[in-house]
């Protein structure tokens, strides 16, 4: 995954060109509101179809048997690469897979998924866990088909109220009573620690890392964090690799 400034680049480009467009689904509850931005994700995925594929059958082999997953997406710093990881998968599995995914935005700290998929704001989970709002109003569908997207939401709150809670579990669980996969893109674990609370609500855990970048000591203190609070650590995706030869050629060694 080393071309991700390259194709979020391309993304904007066809963002600014694209119509704004919205469709709706026909499928029963729960019947999210329909958002734009859908055409920039399909862009950016596409970049990534065979890392996120290799992705998938890893998940699917660390959980073998079950129908529904919630899985967690951390990082151990800010700026790893998670929420353009989750949101390419998200689409990767709705498009490929024709799975009905649900990608929820928790991070509360430095949300990114409304601008990644070109979005505005919109009431999300945050008003669901403070406000009660009604899930249903919140979950949105995206121009993908089976794709739904719960943002992260207007109403204020700290991370203790969001990470561990039991009505963020409520919310979890609610989700995956529709969607095959919820995948959750959280905050930084060595910026807001209350993210490990949030593991044992998950079905799997999935550890981001920047090649090169993230230092050992910090990301194996991550990794111990989140095993400390009972998280099913499935692995860790090293993000942003630069390849010393051509990679298509890599691929073939």
């Amino acid at each position: 995954m080393s071309r991700i400034h390259d194709a979020l680049e391309r993304a904007r480009r066809e963002r600014a060109k694209s119509p704004n467009r919205a469709e709706t689904e026909t499928e029963s509850s729960p019947a999210p509101k329909p958002v734009e931005g859908g055409a920039s994700l399909a862009t950016l995925a596409d970049c990534f179809t065979q890392e996120c594929e290799t992705l998938r059958s890893a998940i699917e082999a660390a959980l073998p048997g079950r129908a529904q997953r919630v899985i967690m997406f951390t990082s151990a710093v800010r700026g790893e690469g998670c929420t353009t990881l989750v949101a390419s998968l998200a689409y990767t599995l709705a498009t490929r897979g024709g799975m009905r995914v649900a990608l929820v935005d928790a991070n509360i700290k430095a949300p990114g998924l409304a601008a990644l998929m070109g979005l505005g704001p919109h009431a999300g989970l945050t008003d669901v866990i403070g406000r009660d709002l009604d899930l249903n109003l919140a979950l949105r569908a995206t121009p993908t088909p089976n794709l739904h997207v719960l943002l992260c939401g207007n109403t204020p709150l700290i991370s203790s109220e969001v990470f561990g809670s039991s009505r963020t579990a409520s919310v979890l669980q609610s989700l995956k009573e529709h969607h095959p996969y919820v995948l959750l893109d959280t905050s930084a674990v060595m910026s807001v620690p209350e993210v490990a609370m949030q593991a044992t609500s998950a079905d799997g855990v999935v550890l981001v890392a920047r090649a090169n970048k993230t230092d050992r000591a910090v990301l194996q203190k991550t990794r111990d964090i989140l095993q400390g609070s009972g998280a099913n650590l499935l692995g860790v995706v090293l993000n942003r690799r630069r390849f010393v030869i051509p990679e298509f050629i890599y691929r073939r060694l």
